[in-house]
């Protein structure tokens, strides 16, 4: 077994990866971090926003948790099936995300020269793709500032949509993610109803955040007559 301190993150790369200069090293493990710490709570900050202005999504998700788990008893564990089969939560997960623009924009930098459109873009350029831009484009999704997560129902795939980046750097944790967030929101909208505290909104500043932390006041469902 490797000694604990030569078993971290910047030991692997300096140690497995010498090609790496340090400045891609230290992009990386920004990039891990920024993961780990951002997405996942971020985007399940952004569904308990949107689902808590959108009562009929709220209700739907329940009845599909509640269906797909074929049991009331809210003690039940989810299973790889239940998970894969929950349509509606899926939608409301696209959508989150969609709307929500966790990842606002991606880097990419041109390996050769591009004729794009009649444009040239030199090799070596960096390239901005403004996601938030994409997923707001009325062009490709209809009323495209409304939280409407039953859109998703009707649009299998589409080429407007990335979260999570796409090609060969689709970011390896997407399926982790959308697991995390189903297993937070079955187990909330199975036992909860909640209310936000006071006004706050999500921000880009440039991360997406909120700048009251979002306080949320939960009931147990049947503590307020529902």
């Amino acid at each position: 077994m490797a000694d604990e301190k030569d078993s971290d993150l910047i030991w692997y790369y300096l140690k497995n990866d010498p090609s790496m200069s340090m400045q891609n090293i230290c992009d990386a493990i920004i990039g891990f971090v920024f993961a780990a710490l951002f997405n996942t709570q971020n985007s399940i900050a952004l569904a308990i926003y949107f689902l808590g202005q959108c009562p009929k999504a709220i209700q739907q998700l329940r009845e599909e948790f509640k269906h797909k788990m074929n049991d009331t008893d809210t003690t039940t564990k989810l299973t790889w099936d239940d998970y894969k089969n929950m349509e509606f939560c899926q939608s409301v997960i696209n959508e989150t995300l969609r709307l929500g623009n966790i990842v606002p924009r991606l880097w990419r930098k041109a390996l050769s020269d591009i004729n794009y459109k009649g444009y040239i873009i030199p090799q070596g350029t960096t390239i901005m793709t403004h996601i938030g831009a994409m997923h707001l484009d009325p062009s490709a999704f209809e009323n495209p500032n409304i939280f409407d997560p039953w859109r998703w129902l009707a649009i299998k795939k589409s080429n407007n949509w990335f979260p999570f980046g796409g090609g060969v750097r689709h970011c390896l944790g997407s399926e982790i993610a959308r697991i995390q967030i189903t297993v937070f929101l079955c187990h909330l909208i199975l036992n909860y109803n909640w209310e936000l505290v006071g006004p706050d909104h999500p921000v880009a500043s440039p991360l997406v955040q909120f700048p009251k932390g979002l306080p949320i006041t939960i009931h147990p469902l049947g503590s307020s007559g529902q």
